[in-house]
């Protein structure tokens, strides 16, 4: 309750700070500072790196090669890895812009002139021996280099401050699908040792129940039982053998599912280890302060996206400054006129151009729509981080309802085996037969059946506290 109670303090606390945003501001925003809060009742320690491969605790080799093998080859991680070098050249695309661009070009022509009136208002008398014809051919060339350079500096600057945004943003993301395929491999591995124990515990309940019959019909035959024992008996044999294909078809999934996060779709997965093998009460993270909430990636993606947007709102801005465009011309030329002359000449040209909008109202449009865009991401964000104290909340309190649980059923187990041992050893002396022990028997297996289902959802509910958490997405 006081986790909970400090959790959404928290929550106010970052919803006071980043309504500080200013929209129109131009430069990049911290939009979480810090998080500040801890839970007094636990060890106040950042030391978190014994957490971010929390699966190596399990001291599993099958398991941490599996694990391995995901981060290898799961195609939805090289996709999202991909998305992070596009964002990369986006941002290196960028960064380029703040250089001048240089072409290199070359042109050829040829043409006539026709029906040619020369005035010589000049009196040269070169221009009055020129012989009159219909057509005056012509032609010539250009070469040269053509450096050039546009001049938005705040456009430039938002640009930037966006592709880096872009580029965390993808990487957080990239982080998130690492963190989440690596939980399915860890739970799917136990799914599948769980299951696998089941199928043989279901088949142990099979046998002693077929056992059960067998003395129910030999005492049926001697006079000492009747049809509706057997028939009572007949009925929960029917009833378990129709459990096994259940179980099969839940391990086959957790295999199948297991084939997919590795990349292998023909693996075979060959298991030494049980599952009773593993003791998951030795594995929760006690020593976890509140703030590494703050590179949990989904709240990362979602706090990297709102200052994108905001860097986007004065990028739009930027269009109503005036811009410049300097522009060069270094090469060389040349005019064959007809017979008369022919020129030859080296190049260099300057120009500047300045260019505002003086009527544009799409970029009001843009405006409003860049503003709309960042209000969705501000309550994204908020979202974002309203969910991450709820999923922790909800993975602490299913463990806690689940070990209770689990409390209780091995409780009964204990018993029942206690219970079983007392009428065991009355078989052993002479004093009761076997066939009254089995029921016992076959309740000891059924409670075993209930203990593995409730141990295989606290794994699956530890997994899901590490994701909450953020903790094994890490880069490598």
């Amino acid at each position: 309750m006081k986790l909970r109670l400090l959790s959404y303090g928290w929550v106010l606390l970052l919803i006071a700070c980043t309504s500080e945003l200013k929209q129109h501001e131009l430069g990049a925003q911290d939009v979480v500072s810090d998080f500040r809060h801890y839970d007094k009742h636990v060890v106040k320690s950042t030391n978190v790196a014994k957490y971010k491969q929390w699966w190596r605790q399990f001291l599993s080799p099958e398991l941490n090669e599996l694990v391995k093998e995901a981060l290898r080859h799961n195609a939805k991680i090289k996709q999202s890895s991909a998305n992070v070098d596009i964002a990369k050249a986006f941002l290196q695309k960028v960064q380029f812009s703040w250089f001048p661009t240089i072409n290199m070009g070359a042109a050829a022509y040829r043409g006539e002139l026709s029906q040619l009136n020369i005035n010589n208002n000049g009196n040269i008398s070169l221009l009055n021996d020129l012989e009159v014809k219909p057509n005056w051919p012509y032609y010539g060339y250009a070469s040269g280099f053509m450096p050039s350079y546009s001049i938005n500096f705040i456009e430039k600057y938002q640009n930037q401050v966006i592709g880096t945004q872009d580029l965390s943003a993808k990487i957080a993301l990239y982080r998130s699908v690492r963190l989440t395929v690596i939980g399915q491999v860890v739970a799917s591995y136990f799914n599948i040792l769980a299951n696998k124990q089941q199928l043989l515990t279901h088949q142990l309940i099979l046998n002693d129940l077929r056992e059960q019959k067998r003395y129910a019909l030999v005492a049926k035959q001697y006079g000492a039982g009747n049809i509706l024992t057997v028939e009572d008996i007949q009925i929960k044999i029917a009833k378990y053998a129709k459990s096994i294909p259940q179980v099969q078809h839940n391990l086959y999934d957790s295999q199948n599912a297991l084939r997919v996060l590795i990349g292998k779709p023909n693996a075979n997965f060959n298991f030494k280890v049980q599952f009773e093998q593993f003791e998951d009460k030795y594995l929760v993270p006690i020593d976890i302060p509140l703030n590494v909430l703050e590179h949990r990636p989904d709240v990362e993606e979602a706090k990297y996206l709102l200052k994108k947007d905001n860097a986007q709102i004065a990028r739009v801005m930027s269009k109503l400054i005036p811009s410049f465009k300097l522009t060069t011309i270094w090469g060389n030329g040349g005019l064959y006129f007809a017979n008369l002359f022919s020129l030859t000449t080296n190049i260099l040209q300057g120009q500047i151009a300045a260019m505002m909008p003086l009527i544009d109202g799409t970029i009001f449009m843009e405006i409003k729509q860049a503003k709309a865009a960042k209000s969705v991401s501000f309550y994204h964000y908020i979202s974002t981080i309203h969910q991450a104290l709820s999923d922790i909340d909800t993975a602490l309190s299913r463990r806690k309802h689940l070990f209770e649980t689990y409390h209780v059923i091995t409780t009964a187990l204990n018993h029942a085996n206690y219970r079983y041992q007392l009428n065991k050893n009355k078989v052993d002396f002479g004093a009761s037969s076997y066939a009254q022990i089995l029921p016992l028997k076959i309740e000891i297996h059924k409670l075993e059946c209930q203990k593995i289902a409730i141990k295989q959802q606290q794994f699956n509910s530890l997994v899901s506290l590490y994701q909450a958490l953020g903790l094994g997405g890490e880069l490598a």
